[in-house]
């Protein structure tokens, strides 16, 4: 029971290793909105899509208030409408991950139909860039919070870019493995991979974090 309770508290924590540390910040400051749509460049819709993610990429998104939640909403809907356009065009591992992430992010909002496209391209670039860094941390984000029937997913996402890493560790894959067992409800796991976090992190904020669900669960 104490670590079904404890799932219920940690979805804002998984995707902070998703985003920037930072106060969500507005849209287009460096660019206007004349020049949304076919004027982007592919690196420009590269910048929107990384500024987008820092409001809505993790669970629940970071918006401001009802306006700000409209204008993020319609913003999103240009930049995938632009990267379809690219992927159309390229058909790259950069773009299938530019579509993931936006899904994923449209999934965050509650659009529908975004959960099943960011699954789409997530298994596309998957089949045809397995050892893709980018989509497997994508994949790793999406399926952790896309119910208990996709941890397994998740997991060989972990296995994967674990294995890319080595011998050194990497914050965000180890602070995802935390998540995994604790979505598992896997108590003995999960304590043995805080620890392991906490000895290679000991100074990052999500060891803190971690280091209060390991004495929850001891309680």
């Amino acid at each position: 029971m104490k670590i079904v309770v404890l799932l219920s508290l940690i979805f804002p924590l998984i995707s902070c290793t998703a985003v920037p540390d930072e106060e969500p910040v507005l849209l287009h400051t460096n660019i206007s909105q004349s020049q949304l749509g076919s004027n982007l460049s592919f690196e420009e819709l590269d910048e929107e899509v990384n500024r987008l993610n820092s409001i809505v990429g993790m669970y629940p998104p970071r918006f401001e208030d009802e306006l700000h939640r409209e204008q993020t909403f319609m913003i999103w809907l240009e930049l995938v409408d632009v990267a379809k356009k690219f992927h159309q065009q390229l058909g790259e591992e950069k773009t299938y991950y530019m579509l993931t992430e936006l899904f994923r992010m449209g999934y965050n909002m509650q659009v529908p139909g975004s959960g099943q496209n960011a699954m789409d391209y997530l298994s596309a670039c998957l089949t045809t860039y397995p050892t893709s860094v980018a989509c497997n941390f994508s994949a790793t984000y999406f399926y952790l919070t896309a119910g208990k029937y996709y941890l397994h997913d998740a997991e060989k996402s972990l296995q994967r870019l674990r294995a890319h890493y080595l011998p050194a560790v990497n914050l965000e894959v180890e602070s995802g493995y935390v998540f995994l067992y604790l979505f598992l409800q896997d108590e003995e796991r999960a304590v043995a991979q805080i620890d392991r976090f906490i000895d290679a992190f000991p100074d990052s904020q999500q060891a803190d974090e971690f280091n209060q669900i390991k004495k929850a669960l001891a309680e």
